[in-house]
Parts: structure tokens; C-alpha cells; sequence
């Protein structure tokens, strides 16, 4: 006999079992890989298509509150973009300075973290082997704390009545508790 066939009483695929079974074996790899592109577009391109949408709309008071960018009228479609909203960033200073000073803090935090990863990353390389493990460890271990932990720990090391500025008071380095929390520098820390 040349082909293999199930034993006596044993049903032959067929149908949408056999068809999934053909796709499985043709595109198993792609499915697995396209997945988790799936989730993105869904998850993530998709709202930011909407919001981009709606941006280039203009307001109104309705439900929603915003024009259609696409109009059939006539038999006739209409485009109709407000960019009103990208120049309005433009007109107010505020916008301007928000996002210079959010570019500032990225810069400075950006390198403040290589100003101590690089010597601290050449350190863990350098190291005996029996010390790498816990030195990798003492890296890892904060992130496996909440982030909302994390967030409290720090607020209660920085408020002016936290554990800083006790101390830098009980050094006598300071007269009167600093104002830490909620500046420019507890985002650098």
C-alpha cells in the first residue's frame, strides 16, 4: 500500500477541519507572526487613526461633536479638512514652550540614565562571575515592583516633610525642607 489511511472506523478529515489543517501547515509561521500585528493595528493604529481624524475635523455642537470629513452630496464626494487645529499650536506660545521643556527633560533624563548605565552596565561585564548574578539582580529587581509602588516610594522620599530632606535638615546642609516634588529635578531623580 502506498498511502497511509486511518484505521476502520476512524473518520477521514474533511471539510473545514481538513481546510484548517492545509492552512495550518501552509501559513502556521505567518499566522503566528501576523498575530501580534493584528493586536497592534487594532489596539493602537486604529485609535490614533480615529483621533487623527477628528482632529482634522472641526467642532461643532452635536453628537459627535465634530463635521464628517467625507460628505456625499449631489452625487458628488466631498474632503473637507480643517487645519485649523495644527495652526492654533502654532498661534499660542504655551504649546511651544510645553514642548521645549518637554524635549529638555527627555534630553537631561536621557543623559542622566547613560551617565549611569554605561559604567554601571562596563562594571557588571567586568565583574567575576559569581558577583554578575547579584549585581544583574539589584538591576532587575525594582522593575518587578508595581510602578504604582514604585511612584508612592518616591513621593515619600521627596515631599518636603520625606525622608531627603530629613535628612539633608539632621546634616545641617539645608536651614528649610526643599521643594522637590512636582519639579523638574524629582523627574531627573
Amino acid at each position: 500500500m502506498s498511502t497511509l489511511e486511518p484505521p476502520s472506523g476512524v473518520k477521514k478529515p474533511g471539510g473545514f477541519a481538513l481546510w484548517l489543517a492545509r492552512l495550518q501547515m501552509a501559513h502556521g509561521r505567518k499566522l503566528v507572526i501576523a498575530l501580534p500585528y493584528v493586536w497592534l493595528i487594532l489596539l493602537f493604529l486604529l485609535p490614533f487613526l480615529i483621533v487623527f481624524k477628528i482632529s482634522l475635523a472641526e467642532m461643532a455642537r452635536a453628537i459627535p461633536p465634530y463635521t464628517d470629513l467625507l460628505e456625499w452630496a449631489d452625487g458628488q464626494l466631498t474632503l473637507t479638512l480643517n487645519l485649523g487645529n495644527f495652526l492654533q499650536l502654532t498661534d499660542d506660545p504655551l504649546y511651544f514652550e510645553a514642548y521645549l521643556q518637554s524635549l529638555q527633560v527627555a534630553a537631561i533624563s536621557t543623559f542622566c540614565c547613560l551617565l549611569l548605565g554605561y559604567p554601571l552596565a562596563w562594571a557588571v561585564a567586568h565583574s567575576k562571575p559569581s558577583t554578575r548574578n547579584i549585581l544583574l539582580l539589584l538591576v532587575i529587581l525594582p522593575s518587578w515592583t508595581s510602578f504604582l509602588i514604585r511612584v508612592y516610594a518616591w513621593m515619600g522620599l521627596l515631599k518636603s516633610n520625606g525622608v531627603l530632606n530629613n535628612f539633608l535638615l539632621w546634616l545641617g546642609v539645608i536651614d528649610q525642607p526643599l521643594e522637590i516634588l512636582h519639579t523638574n529635578l524629582a523627574v531627573y531623580i
